[in-house]
């Protein structure tokens, strides 16, 4: 459940991002999570099974997400978080 606000200004960006193959994106649609998450269930990719294994996915837990997955980023490059 998030806000209006939130969805604006969250949607796009990486903590909200999962990496799924074409075929389970395409499965996945616009569904509520507990659907997406038995798209996301099946894939062997890390950072989609993190988010596999919540039961549920907060607002706090997409920030945070966010996050860590810039500082990586971040840190691959050489740059500093």
């Amino acid at each position: 459940e998030f806000t209006a606000e939130f969805r604006l200004g969250w949607t796009y960006r990486l903590g909200n991002m999962t990496l799924l193959t074409h075929k389970l994106n395409a499965s996945a649609r616009n569904f509520d999570f507990s659907k997406k998450r038995e798209r996301y269930l099946q894939t062997l990719l890390p950072i989609t099974q993190e988010v596999a294994a919540r039961d549920v996915v907060s607002p706090e837990f997409i920030q945070a997400r966010h996050q860590a997955i810039v500082a990586g980023v971040l840190l691959d490059l050489g740059l500093p978080v």
